[in-house]
């Protein structure tokens, strides 16, 4: 998405669909909260609901894009080491898709759909 702008994206996202990812696999209703830090990157808190329970888990990360040339290929960081997440498409309201991905000993990738 070479149009991409991050000052568009934020705010509140719910997730309508994913595929396995072994940091939200026991986790329902997860949202993902985007706002702009001082610094220019975004604060990220992702939310989930232990399947299960009533507890919430939270992460809170921020996210960047290394080079300004592909806004949307973004960094995601949540303590260890970044994650790539890049927004595939958006209309910034209502929908969007990303891909995400980070090399461990598991291979694991997925995409998400979320809604506005």
């Amino acid at each position: 998405m070479p149009n991409f702008d991050a000052s568009q994206y934020l705010g509140k996202w719910y997730e309508h669909e994913r595929f396995f990812s072994i940091a939200e696999y026991d986790e329902d209703c997860v949202s993902a909260n985007y706002s702009l830090k001082a610094d220019g990157k975004v604060k990220v808190v992702n939310q989930g609901v232990i399947i299960g329970t009533s507890q919430v888990d939270e992460a809170v990360g921020e996210a960047y894009a290394p080079d300004p040339n592909f806004p949307a290929k973004l960094l995601v960081i949540f303590g260890g080491p970044p994650s790539n997440y890049w927004v595939l498409d958006t209309d910034y309201k209502t929908y969007t898709v990303v891909w995400s991905c980070r090399d461990t000993k598991t291979r694991q990738a997925h995409t998400g759909q979320y809604c506005h």
